[in-house]
């Protein structure tokens, strides 16, 4: 078959057409996960992280942990009122503001004050009480951006490898 100019056009245009589809599909893949409106590889990699972390750790953001513990005859540990309050108004005043968010408090709030899971429980109890609102639906709302997701599945990750606090 010989090959004429309009064949060779043909060709040369729906290749440049295809290779310029591809490109602007991967630019335009790139602008819309640089701006956040596109989750990436690591965002949705990070987001079965945190599904894993949540579940595991779900049971000491449940006042009833502690509640149920007690309620058997079983002791726990506790924490001091002024560290319960300091906690909880951590999280709810500093964390996640209006305007700025500072996950870092919420991380330090837990690394440095909560030691075990019914202390967890026992601030979500106080948490819930003084705001309406569930502790960890709180702080899994509020740190909804890639960065804040990090500190959100460090805090859970922390959660979930605290001891019991039941004996």
């Amino acid at each position: 078959m010989i090959m004429n100019k309009d064949n060779g056009r043909i060709i040369l245009y729906g290749t440049l057409a295809v290779g310029s589809l591809f490109l602007g599909n991967k630019l335009l893949s790139t602008i819309l996960e640089s701006l956040g409106l596109k989750d990436s590889a690591e965002d949705k990699n990070l987001d079965d992280d945190i599904k894993k972390n949540y579940d595991a750790s779900i049971d000491a953001f449940d006042p009833q942990y502690y509640i149920q513990a007690k309620a058997a005859g079983k002791r726990i540990v506790d924490i001091a009122p002024d560290i319960q309050n300091f906690v909880k108004k951590s999280i709810y005043s500093k964390c996640i503001g209006y305007v700025y968010d500072s996950p870092q408090v919420c991380l330090s709030a837990f690394k440095t004050n909560l030691k075990y899971k019914t202390q967890v429980s026992i601030v979500a109890h106080a948490f819930a009480n003084a705001h309406g609102e569930s502790m960890l639906g709180y702080i899994s709302n509020g740190l909804d951006r890639t960065a804040q997701k990090k500190v959100l599945n460090e805090i859970l990750e922390y959660v979930k490898n605290l001891p019991s606090g039941i004996n």
